[in-house]
């Protein structure tokens, strides 16, 4: 997998360090526990997907961003399409934020 963005290249790295999470019911799962730090949306995805992600970060009060495609997330997730990834460790996080901010 060669990915040309550091935003993207830096979820991978999330993935292959075990901090991240796929899929409704996983993401569900650990957002109750206060786990993720950061919740990837596909920017593809669904309307009625993407509002069941931002009402759970909303409730859990978990930082989300709409960013990438679903066929870039599942590259990412090392999957199919995925509609979002949870990142679970604060410095990943922080280095995405960074990145999308050009920093």
């Amino acid at each position: 997998m060669i990915v040309n963005n550091k935003v993207l290249s830096v979820i991978g790295l999330a993935k292959r360090a075990g901090k991240t999470v796929c899929g409704f019911d996983a993401i569900s799962a650990r957002a109750r526990r206060g786990d993720i730090e950061l919740l990837v949306i596909a920017s593809d995805c669904s309307d009625r997907t993407r509002k069941d992600y931002t009402d759970k970060c909303a409730f859990y009060n978990i930082e989300h961003i709409i960013y990438g495609t679903k066929s870039e997330l599942g590259l990412c997730a090392g999957k199919g399409e995925t509609a979002a990834i949870g990142i679970c460790d604060g410095g990943f996080a922080g280095l995405v934020t960074r990145n999308l901010r050009g920093g």
